[in-house]
């Protein structure tokens, strides 16, 4: 501590009491226990206590009266100046164990000094109690010189009870020491006591932190291992993604190439259906004319026969024509009145009828022309060109008539246009009115609203304000409360506030000593609270890994339930491609077993050639051998011709049984055995000489009726095989007919088993579906949910979706239509080739007629007519056209949905009214702008409030369409230009998303439309989200 003597000051009541205020910036002199201020306040002092309650002497009484004459105050206890040492003002330190007992202040500074001497300040400097190292100046006011005081020392010293007085009072002060003393050791206990707790309050707080860290490193080796894991697992999904790209790449060269076959087979039959109608409607023109030609001949014959009849006729013609003309005339007037487009269809009428009208006459001419060379007579030659010239003539006025009722339809026509246009610019400009009035209307809606919102804010700042004053007032009297408390205490502690030197350094040391240790717990605290907020940074980075880590292990769910999607499609693909391949071995053995059919057909027929052959020979060898017989016969020849002969036939029979037995087996080829040989021919010639010949002779004389029976023998023998072998031949086509037949069954049964496993499939494709886009959709609103903005890359098709679509609608298979029913260029039977597979829209509407009414036809006749019935050399399977077929349609029916759903766009802005001009449009945008700005203002919102995504404000949610808001969102008069289509769409799905919408302005809509508003809302996601999914499928298709 030290002390500081300033200045002396003036010894007016003036300067005392400036020179008693705090300086600027030290303690509030209503809070701190520093009052020494109050010690030169005008008031009288506070009478002291009764222990106090001494009789002053005569001088000081003396002193006391001219005190109060000249106004200056003077304290009792300004009396003990007479002590030996002067009293001292104690340090804030001291004044904290006073704080302690609800006392603002237990010493405060005196005046010591008598009336005639002026008082000095006295200025003590302390090391604040905090530790921000500042010192405060509390002043007091210090005592005059010794030199000064000696008198009023010596006057003093000479009261026996003014001594006795202060003894009483020093009794007091070692009285009130002690128990500030007392008091310090309870607090510096107390601090001890605080401060072992803090200890161990940080102990335990070290081991949380290393019980923490741990975790945290346990933790973190735990994630190194999943994310290690996570990255294996991404390279085989990339390795899984990467043969998808290439199946992906091989199907859409395929699809390329089918696309282009389709499309030449959709032209051959555009054509030929064109060629078809045209060809129709020439034959029933044909057959028209030739009708009207038999009864011109049937009415030119008659006129022939007779002229006046003719003349009758012909009359009787005109006045038809006319009637007809009349007819057509009231029927064009009719259909022009009626319908603007059906005027051109009648004057094709009309044009038809003058041109028939006109070949008619043509026709009528050339008869005539004929039965004037004919007859040739002048007269009828007459007649025939007066007849001539009023048709002519007759043709002329109906031609004027034509040309002026078309003249009239015209000008009708033009009138009726004008008109309309007319009718369409005043409903346009009602409509603009009735538009300007409801936006004046919604404008003076906004205006009401605002002023009553300006009003409930202008009552609410006037509330804030009284109540800002009431709190303020309420201060006010608060802190007077405290001054006249602080006062009254002030005055009390001016009592009691009497120190003697020799105490003074002790209680010093003891403030110090209870100043440092204040300090160190201050700093101990100081550490604690630093510790403590470390400790509370560390669990809060702990909860945010916690978060952090409950995040990716809800990502690597995510992952592992798509992996999962991806492995069942993988199965499902595999199944189908396993199910695809038995269909492919079927189809090949199919084949095979066909060509095997073929191979033994021809088989068949080389055999039958053969045995053909063969039986030729054998005709040709019996007719040589009866020949042969009968010359013997005839030559007598003997007995040993006989013989051999009846060799030769029993090698011959042998030759035909090997023949008959080799014919059987179908594998074998038999046209590699040698032809028999003619044997007869070989023996007779080297049987040389008359007498054999004789010989022989002789013996086929005794033998002749044995060799017939033999013969007979053989012929049975033959009968009997060839009977044997039309039973085989039988039963082999009846076996073969019966497998046929089995095939077919077996063939139709597995078809079956096909079509009901595929729409196993499809219902599970379809359940498939359905769940992953619940799946995209659910974890698009969480993300949307956690980060505030729309992630939508592409991570449907990251992970192996098709890039066509997300949700790919499985198609019917195809069926297939017999070949049987249609002709071949070749006569073969079979159909062509555009006509093997049909779509499934064709197939809906053909099936019932074309199955039921044609024949199923066998394999080898389809395949030998139809170039599509089994695809020997043809890359694709059946399955993979089926889908190629199917994917093509589904592509064409999204492009022609897209452009629909372009065409009702427009087609609605256009039924609004007249279509917003650019200028209009970008005000329009610049309005719904300012009023999503404006909505956090407005403390009731309602459906006008809005702004709607449409060009047109919607009445009510029903009003809200898909193709409304892609037209305002993918409008070319959009005024940010940078940014595409999709990103506007995301843009305002993340401005109408439920999770925002609903917890920021759906509160604030009014009850009584919030149902409305919510509905509203609803309807509009939806549409963004369906906008999103078509700009998926198809990026670059917008409004043009």
């Amino acid at each position: 501590m030290s002390i500081t003597t300033p200045r002396p000051h003036r010894s007016n009541p003036s300067a005392q009491g400036d020179a008693a205020e705090p300086p600027a910036g030290g303690p509030d002199p209503w809070r701190s226990s520093d009052l020494s201020f109050l010690s030169s306040m005008t008031t009288p002092p506070v009478t002291p206590p009764s222990r106090f309650n001494v009789p002053l002497p005569e001088p000081a009484k003396e002193a006391q009266r001219d005190m109060d004459a000249s106004n200056r105050p003077l304290s009792y206890v300004s009396l003990l100046s007479t002590m030996s040492t002067p009293p001292a003002s104690p340090s804030r330190a001291f004044n904290m164990f006073s704080q302690l007992q609800d006392v603002d202040a237990k010493f405060p500074r005196t005046i010591i000094g008598t009336r005639s001497q002026p008082a000095v300040l006295l200025s003590l400097t302390t090391t604040s109690q905090h530790s921000n190292g500042q010192a405060s100046n509390p002043t007091a006011i210090a005592p005059p010189r010794s030199a000064q005081i000696a008198a009023h020392s010596a006057f003093l010293s000479q009261s026996e009870s003014l001594q006795r007085w202060i003894m009483e009072g020093e009794r007091v002060f070692k009285e009130e020491l002690q128990k500030l003393t007392r008091q310090g050791q309870e607090e510096r206990e107390r601090c001890e006591r605080e401060l072992e707790v803090k200890e161990r309050s940080i102990l335990d707080l070290k081991n949380e932190n290393e019980r923490l860290g741990l975790e945290l490193k346990k933790e973190k080796e735990r994630q190194d291992v999943g994310l290690i894991k996570e990255k294996e697992k991404m390279a085989l999904l990339r390795l899984e993604l990467k043969l998808a790209s290439d199946k992906l790449r091989v199907t859409e060269r395929e699809k390329e190439s089918s696309e282009a076959e389709l499309k030449e087979v959709a032209a051959t039959l555009t054509a030929e259906k064109e060629e078809t109608q045209r060809l129709n409607l020439e034959l029933k023109k044909a057959m028209e004319s030739m009708s009207a030609l038999t009864l011109e001949l049937k009415n030119a014959q008659a006129r022939l026969d007779d002229i006046l009849k003719n003349e009758e006729r012909l009359k009787s013609e005109r006045n038809g024509v006319e009637e007809v003309l009349e007819h057509g005339r009231l029927e064009r007037e009719r259909l022009t009145a009626e319908l603007e487009n059906l005027k051109g269809e009648g004057q094709k009428q009309l044009e038809h009828e003058r041109l028939e009208k006109e070949r008619l006459v043509a026709e009528l001419q050339k008869f005539e022309r004929e039965k004037e060379r004919r007859e040739q007579l002048e007269r009828e030659q007459d007649e025939r060109e007066r007849l001539e010239a009023e048709r002519e003539k007759a043709d002329h006025q109906r031609f004027e008539r034509v040309y002026a009722e078309r003249e009239r339809a015209e000008r009708e026509r033009t009138d009726l246009e004008e008109q309309l246009k007319l009718e369409r610019a005043e409903l346009e400009r009602r409509e603009r009115l009735e538009e300007d009035r409801r936006q004046r209307e919604w404008e003076i809606e906004r205006e009401r609203d605002r002023e009553r919102e300006r009003e409930r804010d202008r009552e609410k700042r006037e509330r804030e304000r009284k109540e800002k004053e009431d709190e303020e007032i309420c201060k006010l009297e608060e802190a007077r409360q405290k001054a006249e408390v602080a006062l009254r205490l002030a005055r009390e502690a001016q009592t009691s506030k009497q120190i003697a030197e020799a105490h003074t350094k002790e209680l010093l040391k003891k403030a110090n000593e209870a100043h440092n240790m204040e300090r160190q717990t201050a700093q101990k605290r100081i550490e604690a609270e630093r510790r403590q907020y470390e400790a509370l940074q560390l669990q809060k980075k702990l909860k945010e890994q916690e978060a952090a880590t409950l995040k990716r292990e809800l990502e690597v769910m995510k992952k592992e339930r798509e992996l999962k999607l991806k492995e069942k499609q993988l199965y499902q693909l595999e199944v189908s491609l396993a199910e695809k391949e038995e269909e492919l071995m079927n189809v090949e053995e199919m084949r095979k077993m066909e060509e095997e059919l073929k191979v033994r057909e021809e088989e068949t027929k080389k055999l039958a050639e053969n045995i053909s052959q063969r039986k030729k020979a054998l005709q040709e060898r019996e007719r040589q051998h009866d020949d042969a017989i009968r010359s013997l016969e005839a030559a007598a020849v003997i007995k040993p011709a006989v013989r051999l002969l009846q060799g030769i036939t029993t090698e011959t029979d042998v030759d035909v049984v090997e023949v008959k037995e080799e014919d059987t087996p179908v594998e074998r080829d038999l046209s590699e055995s040698p032809e028999p040989e003619p044997l007869l021919e070989k023996k007779l010639a080297s049987k040389k000489g008359k007498k054999a010949r004789a010989s022989k002779t002789k013996q086929s004389v005794y033998l002749g009726e044995p060799e017939r029976g033999l013969e007979k023998e053989k012929f049975e023998r033959e009968r009997e095989r060839e009977r044997e072998k039309e039973e085989r031949e039988r039963e082999e086509r009846e076996r073969t007919e019966r497998e046929e037949r089995e095939r077919t069954e077996r063939e139709e049964r597995e078809r079956e088993e096909r079509e009901e496993e595929e729409i196993n499939i499809r219902h599970a494709q379809q359940e498939v579906y359905r769940q992953r886009e619940e799946e995209i959709r659910r974890r698009r609103q969480d993300i949307v949910g956690a980060d505030g903005s729309w992630h939508i890359a592409s991570s449907s098709s990251s992970y192996g979706n098709p890039p066509i679509s997300s949700t790919p609608k499985p198609q019917s298979p195809p069926t297939r239509i017999p070949s049987a029913t249609y002709p071949s260029a070749n006569g073969s039977g079979g159909a062509p080739a555009w006509t093997t597979w049909s779509s499934p829209t064709a197939t809906t509407s053909t099936s019932g007629a074309s199955t039921a009414s044609a024949p199923r036809s066998s394999p080898s006749k389809a395949r030998a007519g139809s170039v599509g019935s089994g695809y020997p050399g043809s890359p694709f399977s059946e399955a993979d056209w089926a889908r190629k077929q199917a994917d093509f349609l589904r592509q064409q029916q999204q492009k022609f949905r897209l452009e629909q759903e372009r065409l009702e766009a427009l087609r609605q802005v256009r039924s609004a009214g007249t279509i917003p001009t650019k200028e209009e449009m970008a005000k329009m945008y610049e309005r719904n702008d300012r009023m999503w700005r404006e909505l956090g203002t407005i403390e009731v919102l309602r459906w006008v409030d809005f702004p709607w995504p449409l060009i047109r404000k919607p009445a009510n949610p029903e009003e809200i369409t898909m193709a409304g808001i892609e037209y305002y969102i993918c409008s070319p008069h959009y005024p940010d230009k940078s940014r595409s289509e999709k990103d506007r769409i995301k843009d305002y799905m993340r401005r109408w998303h439920p999770d925002r919408f609903e917890t920021k302005l759906l509160v604030k809509v009014a009850e009584e439309e919030k149902e409305k508003v919510r509905e509203g809302a609803e309807s509009v996601v939806m549409s963004l989200s369906d906008l999103l999914g078509k700009r998926d499928n198809s990026p670059n298709n917008g409004i043009s």
